[in-house]
């Protein structure tokens, strides 16, 4: 652009030649260096390099001389120029001469006069700017000290629209034009709804070519071929998200993609935000999968930014009401799985992880499964082998192992924990895990786990009759808790019961063993479980064996029997039917003074019931009340079914309380005060099994009040037994 073009504009009455480009480069250039000193020189040297200034002086002044003549015709109807648009001769001769201090002496309104004079040539026809000089002019006033810079700013767009209208192409904005204006009007309050005006303009140029799309003439008539670029989209995207305008930027997005323009992932988060403030899920999936299907196998780092940014779903909308996410993140979840682990990172995950935590815990139960989704696909991910696990992972992820009842998944994560040797932290240091977001993406060192929680997981294994599982957490357990300690014995006692409980002796024998040769502090329990197991097999003779080696001291460790080990040898008598032995072991037990439980005490009653001794079983009954022993509803129907089988029958209390008001009305009957005397009681035990705890009464106040009553109600069903005898 920088050759000389001599141009002529066709006018309706003659046509008027005008001074090539090569002077309004000259001063644009003046102006340049008019902000910056430093390129005065570059500045000197384009002048150097110019026509002599002899032959420009001849060549202005040709020009000059036949703009005068016409310049009446050559401005267009409704132009309204002043006197004071025209720059003082003073100014022109300090930029031709190059005085470089006096022209920067000048004050804001010499630059102001410079722009004017440079529109006004062009309208005078004495030059004619390009697109891009014009675009080189707008960012001189937008770097420039002018006062009032946007309407100067907004004085040159309109004229290149108004030259865009006029048929001169080569002067109409572009997108450049577009992304200078956006930017720097949208920074300021006073001027963002202008920058919008601007952004809506720009967006006509799309609809009318929607509208004119089918008509070949009409494509003709199109007044600039407006290319759409990445910068423009961008800015005019980010003005139409503040100023929450769905339907214009869903149309400018639509433009980009028909145009295939390089879209930032920037413009995709300024989308996923207009989705967001409406709440408008559907769509936001349908731009999510379509951006993960075009950039997914060569922009993985851009997907997986946008990606963070669609998991960020508000959880209130604008009204501050709740927002439904369940259905929305599960469908992310979906989508992601049909992806390679190397498209989505390790990071998405983790953050999609804590989010659905928030979803479980406020909005359903059923949620849980979503984070058990995440869990998994971290544990799979192929950044895992490379990476340490840390402390938010497991412990969110052991949370929901438990709460699926998922033992696989607790054993794959505690297994995927390295081992901090020589580390044996309290039990809360998993909940002083920092939150996802304010944390490093990767510990520096394994997370500790507590032996609460391995114990915990055990239990959880054990109930879901995974024994295999509960093993393998505790062989990473031997290896991170002090083999001194209590809790590795205790770990190995819950193993054990869980196969004591499956009936597998060999490997119930198996971790009594290994408990002796590492040296671990047994407790009774452990050789209570092994008497169990001897019981699930039917081997009570062993089981009463290994009973008496206890109490002996025979068995080589000073453990004596405790209330584990004799209810174990008492089942084990159970399961062959041996009911003299039940009560033989019982009684062994209180010369132990040991105290009978619950289950002793269900067991004794069923061994003098089997053998019909009513006596034996009274005296049973006797001894629990007197020992304060917790009896409840089902135990009271036990003993009513053996002391009063005639009014009792089949359990039912509610028929029981009937019998007994017909028994107190009957005037021959000798037990009318005690019948009567245990309806009531019956009635308040019925009603206190139905009694909620509140601030007045706790769920432990409850209970005990309602073990008092159901003693109480036995009581009074033995002495109404015996009455009857009588």
């Amino acid at each position: 652009s920088s050759n000389n073009r001599n141009m002529s504009i066709n006018n309706e009455r003659n046509e008027v030649p005008v001074y090539g480009i090569e002077e309004s480069l000259l001063r644009v250039k003046s102006l340049l260096a008019a902000m910056h000193v430093e390129d005065w020189e570059q500045f000197r040297q384009f002048q150097y390099e110019q026509q002599n200034k002899k032959e420009y002086e001849e060549y202005d002044g040709e020009v000059s001389a036949t703009t005068e003549s016409s310049t009446e015709e050559a401005i267009p109807d409704g132009d309204d120029i002043t006197e004071e648009a025209f720059i003082d001769d003073e100014t022109l001769y300090l930029i031709e001469e190059g005085d470089e201090e006096e022209f920067l002496s000048q004050p804001s309104s010499t630059s102001k006069m410079l722009i004017d004079e440079l529109l006004l040539g062009t309208k005078l026809n004495r030059w004619q700017l390009s697109t891009d000089e014009f675009n080189l002019l707008l960012f001189y006033v937008a770097t420039s000290n002018v006062h009032d810079k946007a309407e100067h700013l907004l004085n040159i767009y309109l004229y290149m629209k108004e030259l865009e209208s006029s048929g001169v192409r080569t002067s109409s904005p572009n997108s450049d034009t577009y992304t200078m204006l956006m930017t720097l009007l949208e920074k300021s309050e006073n001027t963002t709804a202008v920058a919008a005006e601007l952004a809506t303009k720009m967006l006509e140029y799309y609809e009318r070519k929607q509208l004119l799309s089918g008509d070949d003439e009409g494509e003709k008539n199109i007044t600039h071929d407006f290319q759409l670029k990445e910068e423009s989209l961008n800015t005019a995207m980010r003005i139409f998200t503040k100023r929450i305008d769905l339907e214009k930027a869903e149309c400018l997005l639509q433009w980009a993609l028909n145009d295939e323009v390089s879209i930032r992932p920037s413009t995709y988060k300024s989308m996923l935000q207009l989705y967001k403030t409406e709440n408008h899920q559907e769509k936001a999936l349908v731009l999510l999968e379509r951006y993960i299907k075009e950039n997914g196998d060569t922009n993985i780092n851009r997907v997986n930014s946008v990606l963070l940014s669609a998991i960020n779903w508000p959880r209130n909308n604008r009204e501050g009401k709740k927002i439904a996410t369940a259905s929305y993140f599960e469908s992310v979840i979906d989508m992601l799985d049909k992806c390679d682990n190397s498209q989505v990172s390790f990071r998405v995950w983790k953050k999609l992880l804590s989010t659905t935590v928030k979803v479980a815990k406020f909005e359903s139960f059923e949620s849980w499964a979503l984070v058990h989704r995440c869990c998994r696909a971290l544990l799979n991910h192929n950044e895992m082998s490379e990476i340490r696990m840390d402390a938010t992972i497991l412990k969110i992820g052991l949370q929901v192992a438990e709460l699926t009842k998922d033992p696989k998944l607790a054993v794959d994560l505690i297994c995927a924990v390295g081992i901090n040797k020589n580390s044996h932290e309290s039990d809360n240091e998993l909940n002083q895990s920092q939150d996802y977001e304010n944390s490093m993406p990767y510990q520096s060192s394994f997370p500790n786990i507590p032996p609460s929680t391995y114990a915990e997981m055990i239990k959880m294994c054990i109930e879901c009759g995974c024994n295999n599982s509960a093993d393998e957490i505790l062989r990473h357990g031997m290896k991170c808790i002090d083999p001194n300690s209590n809790m590795l014995g205790n770990l190995y006692s819950l193993v054990m019961n869980g196969y004591a409980q499956s009936g597998d002796l060999q490997n119930t024998e198996k971790m009594l063993n290994e408990m002796n040769d590492n040296d671990l502090v047994k407790s009774e329990q452990a050789y209570a479980t092994l008497m169990h197991a001897y019981g699930m097999n039917n081997m009570q003779d062993e089981a009463l064996a290994l009973l008496h080696s206890m109490q002996n001291g025979s068995l080589g460790d000073p453990m004596k029997p405790g209330i584990s080990s004799f209810t174990a040898c008492i089942f084990a008598a159970m399961r062959n039917n041996d009911w003299e032995q039940v009560l033989s072991i019982n009684n062994s037990m209180i010369e132990s003074d040991i105290q009978p439980t619950s289950t002793t005490f269900q067991s004794v009653l069923m061994a003098h019931m089997r053998l019909g001794n009513t006596e034996g079983s009274i005296e049973a009954m006797e001894t629990a009340i007197s020992s304060n022993l917790p009896i409840d509803k089902n135990m009271f129907r036990l003993c009513s079914k053996n002391l009063l089988p005639k009014y009792c029958g089949d359990g039912n209390l509610d028929l029981m309380r009937k019998e007994m008001r017909k028994l107190a009305t009957d005037d021959t009957s000798k037990v009318v005060e005690k019948a009567m005397d245990l309806n009531i009681t019956l009635r308040e035990c019925l009603r206190e099994e139905g009694r909620q705890p509140s601030n007045v009464r706790s769920e432990v106040m409850i209970q005990k009040e309602k073990e008092r009553l159901w003693r109480h109600a036995l009581r009074q069903a033995i002495q109404l037994s015996k009455n009857l005898s009588y």
